[in-house]
């Protein structure tokens, strides 16, 4: 048995007749993979589940099986007294869960499944274990249900480990995160067919926005990071602004020499505005994303702010410069 808590959530999910599965608002591949994955399993079991979430699912993560079955809900009108259990996936706290803040709780079970060290623990059960993605946790979980891996759970979780690992480049990953990960290709993922969706298949205004951000990166010598910031009417042709975003984060910010981490700062929408942090060398930035209102893991995490753009981004360098000093 991998973790003590997989017989109580099995017990739970037998138990229910309605289940709801769902991801973290900005979805992910790690939160799109895993519920996916949960949604294959439980009807599998022939039990009825629905995969919602509080925005719709971005086009460029349709590469991940059954995505096509998720709902976009509001969470503030939403009829829970049809279900019997919610099961959330790769998300910190519940506001991350229903886009909105002001929302404590929800009149329904909740088993939690997340990676996050910054989890919060809002669930009736709450399976959570730092390791490399929230997609390990649930192929560790299925093992102990005796789930019969297909093509399509494999390839969720396939998904959601490739994605959130950054192909096994951040810090979490360990042996047996390769050992799962090629048993999840013994069962009929196409590694290389994830890898293409992911990081060689972008749209054109996606390259042209990733452009920009880098063309913007500056290096905070007293911080010791590198940043970059761009204002809406820079991007705002590009339709998958937080694709770009990440991808920006993932591959160039995170990799300048002499920087300890990187910031990129994308106002998505008017006095709307994103913010995604990579680490370099092992320093932690999920604390300094928590700081910020956000969350996540030491090597990636991220965050949302409202306000004017000057005044944010010189906020977070402020906040960021700070954060520095106290680890320092």
């Amino acid at each position: 048995m991998n973790y003590k808590e997989s017989k109580e959530i099995l017990d739970s999910v037998k138990a229910a007749n309605n289940i709801l599965i769902g991801c973290h608002k900005s979805p992910d591949d790690d939160t799109v993979g895993g519920a996916t994955a949960i949604y294959g399993a439980l009807t599998k079991m022939g039990k009825v589940a629905k995969l919602v979430c509080s925005e719709d699912i971005p086009p460029y993560l349709a590469y991940i099986p059954e995505t096509k079955n998720f709902k976009k809900i509001d969470f503030q009108s939403f009829d829970f007294s049809k279900y019997d259990l919610f099961i959330t996936v790769d998300s910190s706290e519940l506001k991350l869960v229903t886009a909105v803040p002001e929302i404590e709780s929800l009149d329904i079970n909740i088993i939690v499944i997340d990676h996050h060290k910054t989890n919060s623990g809002y669930g009736n059960i709450n399976l959570i274990k730092k390791i490399s993605s929230t997609s390990e946790i649930i192929y560790k979980l299925f093992e102990d249900w005796e789930v019969k891996f297909d093509k399509n759970i494999a390839s969720s979780l396939l998904a959601g480990i490739i994605g959130d690992t950054g192909s096994f480049k951040y810090r979490g990953v360990t042996k047996e995160t390769f050992t799962i990960a090629s048993k999840l290709v013994d069962f009929g993922a196409d590694r290389d067919e994830i890898i293409s969706q992911i990081y060689f298949n972008l749209d054109i205004d996606l390259v042209r926005a990733v452009g920009k951000i880098i063309g913007a990166i500056k290096v905070d010598k007293e911080g010791e990071f590198a940043w970059s910031a761009v204002p809406f009417e820079s991007v705002k042709e590009c339709d998958n602004i937080g694709e770009a975003k990440s991808f920006a984060a993932s591959l160039f910010i995170g990799a300048v020499k002499g920087a300890k981490f990187g910031i990129v700062i994308i106002e998505k929408e008017k006095g709307i505005i994103g913010i995604s942090l990579r680490s370099r060398k092992g320093f932690d930035v999920s604390e300094l994303a928590v700081q910020l209102g956000g969350g996540g893991h030491p090597s990636a995490a991220a965050a949302i702010i409202e306000g004017s753009f000057n005044n944010t981004v010189e906020k977070i360098l402020t906040t960021a410069r700070d954060y520095v000093k106290k680890k320092k």
